[in-house]
């Protein structure tokens, strides 16, 4: 029997820790009509343990945003999710789903992740729109024999009360 003997470097990097990073692409805008179901998801990448919550933005005199006197700095006003009645958040180590079913035109807004662990925090953000308007299609027309390949289509556009 013979011997191999190969020789191989290996070279150490150091790397520092850090606050998460959440994967980009992930969180997206959505577009959904009234009484449907929009789902969000954040994916995190951290060394440490991160917590993962989800927050919707909302608006103070019609700003995203407003000056507070004693902080003496910008701040926003949010909700979160775990208080709305009609929100499911599920999590598992470094991924999060928020789930609103039955929207409202009162859901639409501004939804974001917030990650963080004991070197810092993140946020990442998507935009919810709610139609409410259902588009239809019907058929008008005589109908056609049972041997034709076409029929007579004609969109219509109906607003839902």
């Amino acid at each position: 029997l013979g011997t191999i003997r190969r020789t191989f470097n290996v070279t150490i990097i150091n790397r520092m820790r850090g606050p998460p990073i959440i994967v980009p692409n992930i969180l997206v805008n959505q577009t959904v009509n009234v009484n449907g179901t929009a789902v969000f998801n954040c994916r995190v990448v951290s060394d440490l343990t991160p917590y993962i919550f989800w927050v919707r933005i909302d608006r103070v005199n019609g700003s995203l945003h407003y000056y507070n006197e004693t902080a003496k700095e910008y701040m926003f006003k949010y909700t979160e999710m775990d208080a709305i009645e009609n929100a499911n958040v599920v999590t598992n180590d470094d991924e999060s789903t928020l789930t609103l079913v039955n929207v409202t035109l009162e859901d639409q807004g501004i939804y974001a992740c917030i990650t963080g662990n004991s070197l810092g925090s993140v946020l990442a953000n998507a935009t919810l729109t709610v139609n409410e308007f259902l588009g239809m299609v019907l058929l008008t027309g005589n109908p056609e024999p049972e041997y034709s390949t076409w029929s007579i289509r004609e969109s219509l556009f109906f607003e839902l009360f």
